[in-house]
């Protein structure tokens, strides 16, 4: 029922010089607690931090397990076994497993009552999800499959800033939260819904499905380009927004959401975001409307006329002037000389959902 940590260091020069191995062969080697964590720490300098052989299980009810394993030549984490079943789970608690490199093909399931995070352990390391995606933390199809948890799946970490490549991932009955840094979907992402937070671009060369109700597609970055056409992104039941700095580095390749602006990710989260807006790209950057007065020639002197025709600018390419703004600036005039005047102007009621300033 208490807590259960291992710490293994190997720097010989043998074959088999693991951090800490776990070997079930023929019977089953355990490593379970009701409610304790388990922390679980393998070093090796020439071989596995943490190597699983044969028929394994790390399980607890309540408690947490944390798996760190590092390799100087080698994958950090790896199962094998000439038939092997192996099992990582928690009822109740969380699953985090820190590695760059992870082999998790022989693994039967990784599976977390609450979250489970594979966080990169530095930060400039490659994500690849799916078949033939490049990356040093490399989850293949199979490997995805074997990943669940009662909250959420989290891949990588909030400093990582090292590329992430995607070819058709499919975590579907899972919410997925993925980090790192210029993202680029290849063959398709599929979730029940996700977040992509990149350090850099995000490019959409195949879709991004989500099927849940609400946020169900987040994406936040620095750029954004779609090449995937107007289903590049389907948040099925619910909505997306994409969050970016400005409307200069999005090209949104036929996706039809309308733009808000002078919102950031983390001074607005989606949270807060109406859903009545619907899907939405959402931009840190406030543009400026200028009302310009135009000039006026009396032929009759008329003190008190201050009612002047406008014309409108600063208009970001795709927005709507209905939907920018509502109310009426106010003008009047100040006599600079006998008959002539000076036109000055004020907000009046003007007021923009949308985020623009006057």
């Amino acid at each position: 029922a208490g807590w259960l940590s291992l710490e293994g260091i190997s720097s010989g020069d043998e074959n088999g010089s693991k951090g800490i191995s776990l070997i079930g062969n023929p019977g089953l080697a355990s490593l379970s607690t009701t409610t304790g964590n388990i922390n679980i720490t393998g070093l090796s300098t020439n071989q596995h931090g943490l190597y699983l052989w044969g028929n394994t299980s790390i399980t607890t009810t309540d408690g947490n397990i944390i798996i760190t394993g590092t390799s100087e030549s080698t994958d950090d984490i790896a199962a094998y076994g000439p038939t092997p079943i192996h099992s990582i789970t928690t009822t109740n608690g969380d699953i985090t497993l820190n590695a760059n490199r992870v082999v998790l093909d022989n693994i039967t399931t990784i599976s977390a009552g609450d979250t489970l995070s594979i966080q990169t352990a530095s930060n400039n390391t490659s994500i690849g999800l799916g078949n033939g995606a490049a990356g040093t933390l490399n989850l293949n199809a199979a490997e995805l499959a074997v990943l669940s948890a009662g909250n959420r799946i989290v891949i990588g970490n909030a400093d990582n800033a090292g590329a992430v490549h995607i070819n058709n991932a499919d975590l579907t009955g899972e919410t997925l939260a993925l980090y790192g840094g210029a993202m680029t979907i290849d063959g398709g992402l599929d979730a029940d819904a996700l977040s992509l937070i990149s350090k850099g671009n995000i490019t959409l060369n195949g879709a991004v499905t989500a099927t849940d109700t609400g946020n169900s597609i987040i994406m936040k970055g620095s750029g954004f380009t779609n090449t995937a056409g107007a289903n590049g992104i389907d948040a099925g039941a619910g909505r997306y927004l994409v969050y970016m700095d400005t409307p200069s580095s999005v090209v949104k390749g036929g996706l039809g959401a309308k733009n808000l602006y002078n919102r950031t990710y983390s001074g607005h989260p989606p949270s807060s975001i109406a859903q009545s807006w619907g899907d939405r790209f959402v931009f840190a950057y406030q543009p400026t409307l200028t009302f310009t007065p135009h000039n006026q020639s009396l032929n009759t002197y008329n003190p008190s006329y201050n009612t002047f025709p406008y014309t409108v600018s600063g208009m970001v390419p795709g927005d709507s002037l209905a939907d920018i703004f509502s109310g009426l600036p106010s003008f009047s005039k100040q006599e600079t000389q006998f008959g002539t005047y000076r036109i000055n102007g004020t907000n009046g009621s003007l007021t923009s959902l949308l985020g623009y300033k006057f």
